[in-house]
């Protein structure tokens, strides 16, 4: 069957891009999104994946059921599973150390360090109102096989924040990527694509920039 191409956000879809490439050759990878949103990510993921099994876990409800809405219309369920609830308390349909791979795209800003926008939905999106950045890593943690792996993109000037936070909670990053904004004639980065590990003693190695 063919499916519409998602569209999404850069971040998403290079998460998603991402993913593909690792799992490309796995037999039937087990995956986990962390905040999906409207599902941007992980529909993107799914369809170039046809044999993987993804839950996708969401804290806003009106965000789970759309992306629960663009899963049927996509026919991807059941191997498509957007999960409702809290990185903070993950539920019991994710199970511990079951996962091949986790991939994030939180909120960029703390609560505290961005103007609260009108849209609650978009507000919550923008800024860690449902668990901060820590809380994103020790769910993708609990997760993660003792081979897993996971990969995340924040914005740059978090990037020794989420150095920390990886070692803090047991995660270690192997591939830093420094993302240039499309267009931007700046080349300074804005983003940065981090590859982690349940591994915490793997050696790290920072790539060339790239453009988002």
């Amino acid at each position: 069957m063919t499916h519409r191409a998602v569209v999404g956000t850069a971040e998403a879809l290079r998460l998603a891009a991402w993913g593909a490439a690792r799992w490309a050759e796995a037999d039937a990878p087990v995956l986990a999104e962390l905040g999906c949103g409207a599902g941007d990510l992980s529909l993107a993921l799914a369809q170039q994946l046809p044999r993987a099994h993804i839950d996708a876990l969401e804290i806003q409800s009106a965000l789970a059921a759309l992306a629960r809405q663009r899963v049927q219309a996509a026919a991807l369920a059941p191997r498509l599973r957007i999960v409702s609830g809290d990185v903070r308390r993950l539920p019991p349909e994710m199970t511990p150390g079951a996962y091949d791979g986790v991939l994030l795209n939180p909120p960029y800003f703390a609560a505290q360090a961005a103007r609260p926008c009108a849209d609650p939905t978009r507000d919550a999106a923008r800024r860690e109102l449902h668990g901060d950045l820590g809380d994103f890593l020790a769910a993708a943690r609990t997760l993660l096989k003792a081979d897993g792996a996971g990969c995340i993109i924040i914005r740059w000037e978090r990037r020794a924040e989420l150095l920390d936070r990886l070692q803090q909670v047991g995660l270690g990053a192997r591939l830093l990527t420094p993302l240039q904004g499309g267009g931007q004639k700046d080349p300074a980065p804005r983003w940065l694509q981090v590859e982690f590990s349940a591994d915490k003693n793997v050696q790290m190695i920072i790539n060339a920039g790239e453009i988002l």
